[in-house]
């Protein structure tokens, strides 16, 4: 007995410290080891799903040359057809290097804006070399992002022509579900050296910066964003669109690892109505905002200097129908916070045409809240755009009447009224006097209400030669003599 006694200690003894060091074992690998699903030990998987979508852009535009000699209609016609080499000032090409992304099997390209501006000519090539010119569809200055159509006949490369059937798409992601954290890839064309691959992580889902374009809204990450990354993919670990990369903060030209890309879901947006050949509508509630800064949390007794204040209820709008007033503090749009001015204009511009949010907000301390429809922003006159010409100052320039439609497309007040410039014609005697954006209030004296108003002034045998106008809130007047 005793020999089968103390054997069956020794076995049970065995088994326990088996049964313990397992134990020990299986909770360190839960808690000390990483698993293969939490680590990627690579991305290549993801690169290889990813880069094919992510494409070269290349804008041409000509850079007309004229000196104040040459501007005088008559030294121009005078020396026209002479040959090169008398001093005669010559058109310079200009080529703009950028990123884009493939995102419909049609040939639909996405890009930012400020890489195809005052093109006139583009060329797309695929990640395997192939060629092809593009169309520009779809231009948003406000959003700085431009959509373009790849024309599949113009095709360079092996196979270019049959492009439409091999195109690699890149699949939306929803930009609201990252996390400061998430890891994600910049993939795109930096100093035009070829397609490259950074990684890095979401700095911040939700970032304010307003200088880069009129929405203001971007995801920061820390992956390298270099000249010649803008218009190309930042992509999560799954191989779907984060954000198209569109700007860096530097003090040396170089990343510092402080980079911005405008969000999947107002890619998205852009794409549907160019897909639908609309321009991009420009949405409301009908109010104008202001962030709330510490002062005006203190003033108003409010425990933090978080949302968004309104400053204004336009007439009729969707705003005034829903009850909200001028004073009332919004927190919540939707499922989203409101922190400040840029988070609500995002938030309002990825939502639906005509689609009702509920929103939450605060009067007088208490919490309220209402719902609220979503809606383009009117155009109340209609927009008469013209280009005008002549013997007068205004030759050259392209000018329209103010609407909230058109004022929201500028990133201008919602109710701002008058006569707008839209572009004033490079080379011409108006571009060293008037910018984009004046609002022409009087011409030789007289007020001006609308854009025919203007052109009757303009159409009589001695044109005024003295405006007034506001520009960013200012009165200046602009006299040719």
């Amino acid at each position: 007995m005793k020999p089968f006694f103390f054997g069956g200690l020794l076995g049970v003894a065995f088994l326990t410290a088996v049964a313990a060091f397992w134990a020990v074992e299986n909770h360190l690998a839960r808690t000390s080891r990483p698993s293969s699903e939490s680590l990627a030990f690579s991305f290549a998987e993801t690169v290889k799903k990813s880069a094919p979508s992510v494409v070269t852009v290349y804008a041409r535009r000509v850079v007309r040359r004229r000196t104040p000699l040459w501007r005088n209609p008559f030294f121009e016609h005078f020396f026209r057809g002479l040959p090169r080499g008398f001093g005669i000032p010559r058109d310079r090409i200009e080529r703009a290097l950028g990123s884009g992304v493939v995102l419909g099997e049609d040939g639909i390209v996405v890009t930012n804006y400020h890489v195809v501006r005052d093109s006139e000519a583009l060329t797309v090539a695929l990640n395997d070399r192939r060629e092809f010119r593009a169309d520009l569809i779809l231009s948003d200055e406000g959003s700085d992002l431009a959509v373009l159509k790849i024309d599949f006949q113009s095709g360079k490369g092996n196979g270019a022509k049959a492009a439409g059937r091999s195109l690699s798409v890149l699949p939306f992601g929803d930009s609201d579900a990252l996390e400061t954290g998430d890891i994600v890839l910049a993939i795109g064309n930096p100093f035009g050296l070829g397609q490259t691959v950074t990684n890095g992580i979401i700095s911040a889902p939700a970032r304010a910066r307003p200088g880069i374009s009129n929405i203001g809204f971007f995801l920061q990450t820390d992956a390298a964003i270099n000249v010649g990354n803008s218009g190309g993919a930042l992509v999560t670990l799954d191989g779907r669109l984060a954000g198209i990369n569109t700007a860096i903060y530097s003090q040396t030209g170089g990343s510092v690892g402080i980079g911005f890309a405008i969000p999947a879901n107002l890619v998205r947006r852009v794409v549907e109505a160019a897909e639908k050949g609309e321009p991009l509508r420009r949405l409301w509630i009908g109010a104008d905002f202001q962030s709330v800064t510490a002062d005006i949390a203190e003033a108003m007794a409010l425990e933090s200097p978080s949302g968004v204040l309104i400053t204004k209820i336009y007439p009729d709008s969707p705003a005034s129908l829903a009850g909200l007033q001028v004073g009332d503090v919004v927190r919540k749009f939707g499922l989203h916070d409101a922190p400040d001015l840029f988070a609500l204009k995002y938030r309002i511009e990825t939502s639906r045409e005509d689609s009702v949010v509920e929103i939450e907000y605060a009067r007088e301390a208490r919490a309220r809240r209402a719902e609220v429809r979503v809606a383009a922003l009117p155009e109340t006159v209609p927009k008469d755009e013209r280009a005008l010409s002549g013997a007068h100052i205004l030759n050259g320039v392209t000018v329209a009447n103010l609407s909230p439609a058109l004022a929201g497309a500028l990133n201008m007040d919602y109710g701002a009224a008058g006569v707008v410039v839209l572009s004033v014609k490079t080379g011409s005697p108006a571009a060293r006097l008037i910018t984009a954006r004046d609002i022409i209030r009087e011409a030789g004296g007289t007020a001006v209400a609308d854009v025919a108003a203007l052109a009757a002034i303009f159409q009589s045998a001695n044109p005024p030669r003295r405006l007034v106008l506001e520009r960013g809130g200012r009165r200046v007047v602009v006299a040719v003599r």
